[in-house]
């Protein structure tokens, strides 16, 4: 009785898994697909590098990376910072999260496509490339 209860909880943990993440890759979606009509302010690079996580699978590791790229821009005299590229970039291959990183050294320029109805709200790529 014991095994028949834990693989119906191992499965509605999963399914629930699977909602969550569905609803998280929509939210997404519908954020990159708005981005592409926000209007574009100047920003600068402050930080930008890999985070490095490793993660114990089974009797191995594996080592998974964060991109933190932070930049700063200003909309009507205040100023904001925030750390989103990309709006998918969670869900992106380490290699693609260390080009992230080359591409945005410190101190570089950059568009940074912002929400007119929340400011704090920005990211430097737009809509849902790839």
């Amino acid at each position: 009785m014991k095994t028949a209860t834990t693989v119906v909880s191992v499965a509605l943990l999963a399914a629930g898994g699977n909602v969550l993440f569905q609803r998280y890759a929509t939210h997404v979606d519908a954020l990159s697909d708005a981005s592409l009509d926000w209007p574009a302010a100047s920003g600068l690079v402050t930080r930008s590098e890999l985070e490095y996580r490793r993660n114990e699978i089974g009797t191995g590791e594996k080592t998974n990376y964060d991109a933190m790229v932070r930049y700063e821009y200003v909309i009507d005299d205040q100023l904001y910072s925030n750390d989103v590229v990309r709006f998918d970039q969670g869900m992106l291959s380490n290699d693609r999260k260390r080009s992230l990183v080359s591409e945005h050294p410190v101190g570089k320029r950059v568009a940074v496509y912002y929400n007119p109805d929340d400011p704090g709200q920005s990211v430097l790529v737009r809509g849902n490339p790839e």
